[in-house]
This record gives C-alpha cells, structure tokens and sequence, in this order.
C-alpha cells in the first residue's frame, strides 16, 4: 500500500507506521503493520490518535489459522496501538478503524471490558470505528 511506503520512508513527528511482530527462535515475523497519527479532530478535546490502514500478515488474510491466535495478534495490535496514545504519539483519545467486519464485530465484543478499565472512557462503536478517550492523558 502505498500509503505505508510513503509513511514508512518519511515519517513525521505525529505520523509513522508500526509493525507488530512475534518473535520465536531467534526469528521475528510480522504479524500486521499499521499507520498510527496524532491529530486534532473536530469534535474532540485534545490530540486523537488514529489507528488505521492494517495490513495483515498474508499468513492471516490468506492462510489457515486459528481463529483464536487471529483474536490475539488484533486484541495485541489494539493493546499496542492504544500504549502509543500514551506514550510515542501522545493523545487524549484512541480512534481505531478495523479492516474487515469480522474485526469490527471482535472490538465491539471487547466494548463492555474497554468500559470496564479505569484508564478509559467514553467507549463509542460507529461505522467502521471505535473510539475512546483516556482518563490517564487527562492528568
């Protein structure tokens, strides 16, 4: 996709791509890649991080695989792209865009836990999003 390439090659301040990885026996394969930005949104108090355009490991979009190790590797890139929030794209709230409706289904299966945290609130799903805010960026 070019529009990973062009962020991968040039990264700014408040945009890059990030790739999650699995590592086992000395050998790292990529599970899903992501660009991850930092912006002010209309309707939104503060800087939101936007997770969007992930690109599975063709292992995922084409080969045969558990659907629990699918659940994990998307409930891992969340964690990990939410932690950005908080630390390297620093924002006040979390906009993550999925890329098939079964992902959609999965993040809206995880709203209540999400409401649940203390660190966060104002749980929305929408569209083909889900958004938050985080009370630790408030502090």
């Amino acid at each position: 996709m070019s529009v990973l390439d062009d962020l991968a090659l040039s990264p700014s301040k408040n945009a890059k791509v990030f790739v999650l990885y699995r590592e086992s026996n000395e050998k790292k394969e990529p599970l899903v890649i992501f660009q991850a930005n930092s912006t002010h949104l209309p309707g939104f108090d503060g800087r939101v991080l936007r997770i969007r355009h992930m690109v599975m490991s063709p292992n995922y979009d084409y080969g045969d695989v558990n659907k629990e190790e699918y659940k994990e590797i998307l409930a891992e890139t969340f964690a990990q792209a939410t932690a950005l929030a908080g630390s390297e794209l620093e924002s006040k709230h979390v906009k993550f865009h999925f890329r098939t409706p079964s992902d959609l289904y999965f993040f809206r299966e995880m709203r209540p836990s999400l409401e649940e945290e203390e660190e966060i609130k104002d749980v929305k799903a929408y569209g083909a999003w889900i958004s938050f805010s985080l009370v630790v960026a408030e502090a």
